[in-house]
């Protein structure tokens, strides 16, 4: 399991979860997010290298076959 984000493609990570979707944006801050702002319907946050190596010794057992980042272009 990559347990370093440079080897996933990325140094950090940041994306949107929609305000109602209450169980991902949890799961997320739960992984280790940080909520970097807000607009209308969306909850901003940032995934810095230390938080995704946390979060996955946190979540190990959930990901045996650890994870795997998908692009555009690249998604299988």
């Amino acid at each position: 399991m990559p347990s370093n984000p440079a080897r996933l493609g990325f140094s950090e990570a940041y994306f949107e979860v929609r305000q109602e979707n209450i169980s991902v944006w949890r799961f997320h801050e739960n992984f280790g997010a940080r909520r970097i702002g807000q607009e209308r319907q969306h909850f901003q946050y940032e995934l810095a290298p230390a938080a995704m190596r946390a979060g996955m010794a946190k979540y190990a057992r959930y990901l045996p076959q650890g994870i795997k980042v998908c692009g555009e272009g690249n998604a299988q």
